[in-house]
């Protein structure tokens, strides 16, 4: 019965803790250039070395360490980052817009127009996302798609927390219980 009740106890803590760490840390909040330049900058020097750049276990930081150094230093600074990061973005291609995507500016996607973008996610997708199967997609299927993909990747990222959680809990419990037996 003693065991029971530290199982009960400890599953409801992972529940608590891993509930407030997805509240704590959006998804979406991860990927700044001030979050990534806190954990790359392992010294605290406000600066990134060539060195902290090759030990990071993020991003290929290393292998575009002079493209971003822009002044030349041998380090990275915040706002070199945020300029990389800027262009990063600015460069990659982009989720289009409906408007974008409606070429013939009808209030809807035909497969035609979505087979133009470069985006193979959408052609393959195109069939899922036309549910009322019409041969086109209209806003609200889109707004679906989009919605689905957003819960999805959600639902996966708090999955992977309360899998280590889970981890640590378990890790916690055997030592407990080693300390107990002793």
């Amino acid at each position: 019965m003693k065991k029971l009740k530290v199982i009960l106890m400890a599953s409801g803590l992972m529940l608590g803790v891993t509930s407030m760490n997805a509240q704590k840390r959006p998804h979406k909040a991860m990927h700044t250039p001030e979050k990534m330049f806190s954990q790359l900058d392992t010294n605290q020097d406000d600066r990134i070395s060539l060195e902290e750049s090759k030990d990071a276990k993020m991003g290929r930081l290393a292998e575009r360490f002079e493209e971003v150094d822009t002044n030349k230093d041998g380090y990275i600074v915040l706002d070199e980052l945020k300029t990389a990061h800027q262009k990063h973005m600015a460069e990659r291609p982009h989720r289009k817009k409906f408007q974008d995507l409606d070429t013939n500016k009808d209030g809807k996607v035909s497969k035609e127009e979505a087979s133009m973008m470069q985006s193979k996610r959408m052609n393959a997708k195109f069939e899922q996302a036309d549910t009322n199967k019409d041969g086109f997609i209209d806003k609200t299927e889109m707004e679906k798609m989009r919605k689905s993909r957003k819960a999805r990747k959600k639902m996966n990222h708090e999955n992977k927390m309360s899998d280590s959680k889970r981890m640590e809990m378990r890790k916690m419990h055997k030592s407990e219980e080693a300390q107990r037996s002793k």
